[in-house]
């Protein structure tokens, strides 16, 4: 694979980045705000911080990320941590950043000391299913119909 992986943490000027890809596949559907979702990444930035955001680039330039939240789904405020904002530009799909991503977050979440890892889901099941993570509820997102779907960081 030739992407690299950075902390949004080590490159403050991709907030941006990640507010305008965040906005425009979730935020503005769901009357979200473009400030709104700067704000989810800039808490990533914080020293005491309990978000978390990888950046996927790929010859040096933005191509995808991944974020770490303490919860993306306001229905069960119950279940924490949530693998969260997984976006590869669509330039850059079917080339192994998802995975890495994804990879990436668990990592973090291990390294934070939790056991388990939630995700919502409307699109990307399958992805998700390949990486060990499994459904276990249906509900209705902020898009619509989507899973919840856990995995057990051991």
């Amino acid at each position: 694979m030739d992407f690299d992986l950075i902390d949004l943490a080590d490159a403050p000027d991709l907030v941006e980045t990640c507010a305008a890809w965040s906005f425009g596949v979730w935020g503005c559907q769901s009357g979200g705000s473009f400030i709104g979702s700067q704000a989810g990444f800039v808490s990533a930035l914080l020293p005491a911080r309990q978000a978390f955001t990888v950046i996927g680039r790929r010859d040096g330039k933005p191509a995808g990320m991944a974020s770490l939240r303490a919860s993306d789904f306001k229905d069960r405020p119950d279940l924490t941590p949530w693998l969260a904002a997984v976006y590869v530009h669509p330039d850059h799909r079917r080339l192994g950043l998802a995975h890495a991503l994804v990879r990436r977050v668990e990592a973090e979440a291990r390294l934070r000391g939790h056991t388990q890892l939630y995700l919502i889901s409307e699109h990307a099941e399958a992805l998700y299913a390949d990486l060990g993570w499994t459904t276990f509820d249906h509900v209705i997102g902020s898009h619509g119909p989507a899973v919840l779907m856990s995995r057990a960081l051991t």
